[in-house]
């Protein structure tokens, strides 16, 4: 099929003689026996994509992009390409702000996506007009250099945050593991003059309990393949199976990934939005401390509560060399916490249970203070450099998730998505009926899932929801997963939630019923980074990359 071509019937599911599942589900797969993996659902306005799962050619080739140009989205094939042309259309005739959600279950292709998004707005978009007197002074070369400098920091954003906030899952290679807005700015003549990066819920819970067959972040294999290659050689890291933390998944290589090479390209973007080779290092030994924080155990000490085990040793004294800090006072911190009695400060020793989620709580803060400031270090860099008048926000966030065993990270990921699919809801089939309705036009009810109870299931505060409920007990003293169960079958009245027992519960989503465990509900929602930790961190960590500690 010729990218010239109008669009066939097929191609707008809208235009379906019969609108069915069925015959929604046939035209979906007809066109994608064809490679053919873009369909609309009303011409431009939302675009379906089925992941093909392999490399299609000239599907996003410059002369393709071209065709896209300036063009309406009936006057070619559907593609991603026409929907970032109608939103960076719209946003220069109206100079109003432009949003495109990129939605849809993990592994649909969400990131790709969104990337080929990006690409074709800031190919397409003109440069920005230079104020006042630098219009006469610069010539048009500095102009175009100008405008490709945030274009490219733009570009590369992508594969630092990747590299720090992507990983293997069950599902998929290089799973988004965080949610993303970037917004590109624009002066009122269309020009780019800047970017933003907003960061929602990082899974951070990785770090310390990544799946089995599924990784960790990208970032610590590339670090090991790159120390393996005598790059680096000063973080004395080896390969991924000699850390605890990447060892538990069993799984250390990605097909078709050459982590050595992602980690040139990783820095080679670090390059570009303006790291310094000293915040590189910095920033690389956190990330090597936290491989060496999952090689700390303990031993029970009696009345003395815990000590180090005399095994890790080396693994403390390394995670005191990348901190650039004292070995003492990390192993004194790791095994004690500061209680307050009376106005008065005592240390209590740490039992050995104790002092491991200490020491996990510390290594998830640790990555989670990187992961911000990496977001803080792109967003200088990507500052506006004129008069920003509007905007096109892109947002990619995690899919929805089923798994086998499904837990808190899949309650939070799956609460995002029933709250874009409400979204989703109001701004397409609520407020088109509402609008014929107001304007007196007869038509037959569209009837839909209404998702609002689900989402009031999950959040709200009276009557309880569900993560008021773990708010509230999380600070009980005697708090156990098996009481959280118990109370949620007695307050939780809402038809989409099914009590399976103490060990479980169902919820019926948008996407289909979940089964969540109780099992480690109230440990993951309990914020285990103690005093003594945070304290250590304000003032005796000396590493310059930990600029903002986490409260």
């Amino acid at each position: 099929q010729e990218l010239t071509m109008p669009i066939d019937q097929s191609s707008d599911l809208v235009l379906l003689k019969t609108i069915t599942e069925d015959a929604i589900v046939s035209a979906l797969q007809s066109r994608y026996k064809k490679d053919s993996i873009y369909s609309y659902i009303g011409t431009g306005q939302v675009l379906l994509a089925v992941n093909p799962f392999k490399l299609i050619p000239s599907l996003y080739t410059p002369a393709t992009l071209n065709k896209y140009k300036n063009k309406r989205p009936y006057e070619n094939v559907p593609h991603v390409y026409a929907l970032a042309e109608k939103a960076y259309k719209e946003l220069k005739e109206t100079h109003k702000p432009q949003c495109v959600l990129v939605s849809g279950e993990s592994g649909a292709g969400k990131t790709e996506n969104a990337k080929k998004i990006m690409e074709y707005i800031t190919n397409v978009a003109v440069p920005p007009p230079l104020p006042g007197n630098k219009r006469k002074k610069l010539d048009k070369n500095k102009k175009d250099d100008a405008a490709a400098s945030i274009k490219d920091k733009i570009l590369r954003s992508n594969v630092l945050l990747e590299a720090f906030g992507n990983a293997k899952t069950l599902r998929n290679d290089n799973s988004s593991r965080f949610g993303k807005l970037m917004e590109i700015l624009f002066d009122y003549g269309g020009g780019i003059v800047g970017g933003k990066v907003t960061s929602y819920l990082l899974e951070k819970i990785r770090i310390t309990q990544a799946k089995g067959g599924e990784r960790s972040f990208h970032i610590f294999y590339q670090l090991c393949a790159a120390c393996a290659r005598g790059e680096y050689e000063e973080l004395g890291l080896g390969t991924p199976d000699c850390y605890n933390y990447l060892l538990r998944t069993g799984e250390f290589k990605v097909n078709r990934m050459n982590d050595l090479n992602e980690f040139h390209a990783t820095e080679q973007s670090m390059d570009a939005v303006g790291f310094s080779a000293e915040e590189k290092v910095s920033l690389f030994k956190v990330c090597a401390a936290i491989l060496n924080l999952g090689n700390v155990f303990f031993v029970d000490a009696g009345s003395e509560g815990s000590d180090i085990h005399p095994d890790s040793s080396e693994a403390v004294s390394w995670v005191a060399f990348h901190l650039c800090m004292d070995e003492g006072v990390l192993r004194h911190n790791l095994t004690h916490r500061q209680i307050d009695v009376n106005g008065e400060e005592f240390q209590k020793p740490l039992l050995p249970d104790d002092a491991v989620r200490a020491r996990d709580a510390l290594a998830m803060s640790l990555y989670a203070n990187a992961f911000n400031d990496i977001v803080k270090k792109l967003n200088t860099s990507m500052a506006s450099t004129g008069q920003a008048s509007s905007r096109i926000g892109i947002l990619d966030i995690y899919g929805f998730e089923i798994f086998e065993e499904n837990s808190m990270e899949q309650l939070h990921i799956n609460y995002c998505n029933e709250k874009l699919q409400q979204l989703f809801i109001e701004l397409t089939l609520r407020a088109e009926q509402e609008q014929y309705a107001k304007e007196g036009i007869k038509w037959e009810t569209v009837q839909y899932f209404d998702n609002e109870p689900v989402v009031k299931l999950i959040e709200s505060k009276r009557p309880i929801g569900l993560l008021t409920l773990l708010d509230e007990e999380s600070i009980m003293p005697r708090a156990t997963d098996d009481t959280f169960a118990v109370k949620c079958e007695k307050h939780i009245k809402n038809v989409h939630f099914m009590p399976l027992g103490r060990t479980h519960f169902q919820i019926k989503h948008y996407a289909g019923d979940v089964v969540y465990a109780n099992a480690g509900m109230l440990e993951k929602n309990k914020d285990q980074l103690n005093k003594n930790l945070t304290t250590m961190l304000q003032t005796d960590v000396q590493n310059e990359y930990i600029i903002e500690p986490l409260p």
